[in-house]
């Protein structure tokens, strides 16, 4: 909706929020492409056609290609190397926060008693 009124309105500022929410987190992104690869790969394996692991598996070098020209270019001095290396593990991290997100399990607000 946010996305249909910005056209139709012509607010370039709600256009640009609109756009922004429709990206994914990196994390995110990263886990999808890379289960989108696990299930075309393994679908490829079987059998199956070759396209869709080849698109899903250029997407995922493309991205690798744009986020180490960032690195390299703006976070070189702040990122180091090791933590990048260190990325798959926080891939699999955050799968049962993302996870635990799909499934709405919340653990609510709990209040804290003031001292």
């Amino acid at each position: 909706r946010m996305l249909l009124r910005s056209v139709l309105t012509g607010n370039i500022r709600l256009l640009a929020m609109a756009v922004d929410l429709l990206v994914p987190p990196l994390m995110l992104l990263i886990l999808l492409e890379s289960l989108g690869l696990l299930a075309f790969g393994s679908t490829w394996l079987l059998g199956g056609p070759p396209l869709p692991a080849s698109i899903v598996c250029t997407s995922l070098i493309v991205l690798a290609a744009v986020l180490l020209a960032c690195w390299l270019g703006y976070a070189r001095h702040t990122l180091r190397l090791t933590d990048i290396l260190l990325l798959p593990v926080l891939i699999f991290r955050k799968v049962a926060f993302y996870a635990g997100a799909w499934r709405n399990r919340g653990s609510g607000w709990v209040r804290t008693d003031r001292q």
